[in-house]
């Protein structure tokens, strides 16, 4: 990158080795750690940082990003991109990129399009809302989201204890006046883990296509700490009852090793025909035998009342 902050941490959060030549980058990577890991449902996998001279930032690089109309001569692909205008890096398009391998593209997070969408807003807050509501509907920039999320590798999940179901940031549209984490997005993150640990298990889009799936009947959340938006959060997930169609499981959410939430969830397995309860079909019923056999103590919080003294 060639005196461009934003952009080199853009590359460094998303996972990349990055070369930096310019003016420091470490207020930039402290400002883009807050919004931008938030587009993501995952953790982006770890990048690496170093500063170069100038005239050393395209040694074995495979793509070097400058600003438009620098001069640069390299033996690898060039990405040149406007000068950084507020938030203007947080949006996963760039109208220049001709010669690029649409792989090193979507590497840094972005897409090739003939014209940038009109945003209307260079605050930060606001464009993650906007995007990651594009990505939920998987239209535009969003799908460009989806796209870069799809190359990190997924963990194979390890059963010997609780099961690691999500590992990401909060994202800075959810917290509320309060300047933290809304009451509303603990249950949204407890959802997505659920949704995960289905998929572990087997209950993937094609069993649901099926005809069977998942209803949950009774969800407790604890609240007991705060989450700040650009913390990062994991869930781990374990097994409390695991009987027939009945799939009882607890939920613990981190950040910083500090136990902040947790969550108990009551679900049973049913016919999306008769909406009723009927045992869970292959593969899933080797993986919910699977999870209960995970080992591990029961969980403090199990089967507390709304109200119950801590």
């Amino acid at each position: 990158m060639l005196d461009l902050p934003a952009w080199t941490a853009r590359g460094v959060l998303l996972g990349l080795d990055v070369a930096h030549a310019g003016s420091g980058p470490a207020k930039e990577l402290d400002r883009a750690r807050m919004a931008l890991p938030g587009l993501y449902d995952r953790t982006p996998p770890s990048g690496s940082l170093s500063e170069v001279a100038p005239g050393d930032v395209a040694a074995g690089a495979d793509l070097v990003v400058c600003r438009r109309g620098a001069a640069v001569k390299a033996a690898c692909p060039v990405l040149a991109v406007d000068p950084e205008d507020e938030a203007s890096w947080l949006i996963p398009e760039v109208v220049s990129g001709k010669g690029v391998p649409e792989a090193l593209l979507l590497a840094l997070g972005v897409a090739r399009v003939d014209r940038l969408t009109a945003w209307g807003t260079t605050d930060p807050a606001a464009l993650v809302g906007v995007l990651r509501t594009l990505r939920a509907a998987g239209q535009g920039a969003g799908r460009t989201i989806a796209r870069t999320e799809a190359l990190w590798p997924v963990a194979r999940p390890d059963w010997s204890g609780p099961v690691v179901t999500a590992d990401r940031v909060i994202p800075l549209d959810w917290t509320d006046y309060n300047g933290h984490m809304t009451e509303a997005r603990y249950l949204h993150a407890f959802g997505d883990a659920t949704d995960a640990l289905m998929r572990m298990l087997g209950c993937d889009a094609a069993y649901i296509a099926a005809g069977n799936s998942f209803f949950t009947a009774e969800t407790h959340i604890r609240h007991l700490g705060e989450c700040l938006a650009g913390q990062r959060i994991r869930i781990d997930t374990r097994p409390v009852r695991i009987d027939g169609a009945k799939m009882h499981f607890f939920h613990s959410m981190w950040t910083d090793d500090r136990l902040v939430a947790t969550g108990e969830h009551f679900m049973l397995h049913v016919s999306l025909r008769t909406r009723r309860p009927v045992p869970p079909q292959p593969p899933l019923d080797a993986g919910m035998a699977r999870f209960g056999a995970v080992g591990s103590s029961r969980p403090e919080g199990v089967g507390r009342r709304v109200g119950d003294p801590r």
